[in-house]
């Protein structure tokens, strides 16, 4: 098609940061707007997503208001330990209309809840033990994930991920070794595509940093 606007986002935000007990609670606030105009998107009609060739025929769209607040809450009883909550609030409108245009709503690409929750811990030795929560809500990925497997937005998903390491010295360097466990105690949920599923996991990893 050709003769692509650029896309314009305008963006308002307010912050604000707290800290008590000598900066062991903090408080990380904002409250934000986003105004996407110009979206460059794929055009329906025109041709299937994605043609035989893998190219998509792109045209602007009227685009999609953002409004939310995101923040963190992060507490350190101790040097050794910290608990730490992270979120996103988010309520997206279309700047079009779609029952009258026959567009599909672009909405449901923003999920209105978005949270993760770190509690860690160091124990002698250089030991360390910490435990992740994540929840995200429902959301619709835009792109050829999506078209491909003609499925209806990704429901929630919640998961639950373990992580114990162990750093020492070895030949003047510093090793670090970890045990992680991903999506435990769940089941499989997707991402981008509906047929790609997120399932239990566990792995080995080791690092060395060299002086």
């Amino acid at each position: 098609l050709g003769g692509l606007d650029p896309e314009v986002m305008l963006a308002w935000v307010l912050g604000w940061l707290g800290n008590w007990f000598d900066r062991r609670l903090s408080l990380d606030l904002k409250a934000f707007r986003e105004e996407i105009r110009h979206e460059v998107i794929a055009m329906p009609g025109l041709a299937p997503e994605p043609i035989s060739d893998g190219a998509l025929i792109l045209g602007n769209g009227p685009g999609v208001n953002i409004t939310g607040l995101e923040g963190q809450l992060q507490y350190r009883p101790s040097p050794r330990d910290l608990a730490s909550l992270q979120f996103s609030l988010a309520d997206a409108d279309d700047r079009f209309d779609p029952a009258s245009t026959g567009r599909a709503s672009e909405a449901g690409r923003t999920p209105h809840l978005t949270l993760s929750l770190l509690l860690a811990h160091t124990f002698s030795h250089d030991i360390q033990l910490s435990l992740g929560y994540y929840h995200i809500d429902e959301m619709r990925w835009q792109g050829a994930g999506e078209v491909a497997t003609g499925k209806l937005p990704l429901p929630a998903y919640d998961r639950f991920d373990l992580r114990l390491a162990k750093r020492f010295r070895w030949s003047a360097q510093d090793v670090l070794v970890e045990l992680i466990a991903q999506n435990i105690g769940n089941d499989a949920y997707a991402e981008f595509r509906a047929d790609n599923q997120f399932d239990t996991r566990y792995f080995l990893r080791a690092s060395v940093q060299f002086h």
